[in-house]
């Protein structure tokens, strides 16, 4: 009878070991095509299924293997042993993970997954010197959309004139902010060319693409022309979801300060580059607010 009890318990650690073995690989096949939150929710539930199989299973089952003098022993070895190799195991996983998907961008994909169906900070003025902040549902990219999770957003001076009911192109209540960085937190299906945890800015002109101006390329001049954060939502909120073709992608290296200035530069530049090649010229700046300065440096700088 002992003896055949404790086959009946080989043989069950056996097949726990062989269940887990075969989750396992199934993991590792699973992991070589990872590429989204959904990939990674999946392998954590199959790392629960594989070590929460096979730990207990030792735990459980391999000190009855032994003789009843030693069990206790056994126990206490098994607990150390297993302890051990689920923080190898775990370690190992995390190791891959990062690896395969980079530390950024896998920190992105588990804040995510734990914000998932959550509402968000969104900052509405409702009148002129009146601001609220609102819970609201974080939005779902579309097809062809990215959500960003917004870092740094500037506060320009058509921005201030909102505040002071002084616009004569925007009406309340309004979400503010167009001057703005931030990181992928999402890719919406069809998005290829961007990537998890990257740095980017918005640009924040909606232009409908069929008037004459934008037919020629100056849709900054479109006929029905919407700013964020003046004319249709703006970005002062904690994610954002906008289509891919307004994304810039940042350089790594750049900080999210300055990448909340990229807009306002672009307005500089632009303005610099109808004057023709100023090399060698000197150039006067009328104004010396923030976007004559950002003249000034981009005069020097071209």
């Amino acid at each position: 009878m002992l003896l055949h009890s404790r086959m009946r318990k080989k043989y069950k650690v056996s097949a726990i070991m062989l269940m887990s073995a075969v989750l396992y690989v199934l993991e590792m096949a699973l992991y070589q095509f990872a590429g989204s939150v959904t990939h990674l929710v999946l392998l954590a539930m199959l790392d629960g299924l594989c070590y929460g199989m096979l730990l207990p299973g030792i735990v459980c089952y391999a000190p009855m293997l032994a003789p009843e003098s030693l069990r206790s022993t056994a126990q206490a070895l098994c607990n150390v042993v297993c302890n051990s190799l689920a923080g190898v195991l775990l370690g190992l996983i995390g190791g891959q993970m990062i690896a395969k998907f980079g530390a950024r961008a896998l920190y992105v994909s588990v804040i995510r997954c734990i914000q998932e169906g959550s509402p968000m900070l969104q900052q509405v003025m409702t009148e002129p010197k009146k601001i609220e902040f609102r819970q609201v549902e974080t939005p779902t990219p579309q097809k062809g959309q990215v959500l960003v999770k917004i870092r740094r957003i500037g506060i320009c001076g058509s921005d201030i004139h909102v505040y002071h009911g002084k616009h004569p192109f925007t009406r309340y209540p309004v979400t503010q902010g167009h001057e703005v960085s931030g990181e992928i937190a999402v890719l919406g299906e069809g998005v290829s060319c961007l990537r998890l945890g990257q740095k980017v800015t918005i640009e924040p002109q909606v232009v409908c693409g069929s008037c004459y101006p934008c037919r020629h390329g100056k849709y900054n001049l479109c006929e029905n022309l919407k700013v964020m954060g003046f004319q249709t939502t703006g970005t002062a909120s904690e994610f954002f979801a906008v289509d891919q073709e307004k994304i810039t992608p940042l350089p790594d290296t750049m900080s999210f300060d300055q990448g909340a200035m990229i807009e306002p530069l672009a307005v500089a530049v632009h303005a610099v580059r109808q004057a023709g090649d100023i090399r060698g010229k000197r150039v006067a700046v009328l104004g010396a607010g923030p976007i004559g300065n950002l003249v000034a440096q981009t005069a020097k700088g071209m």
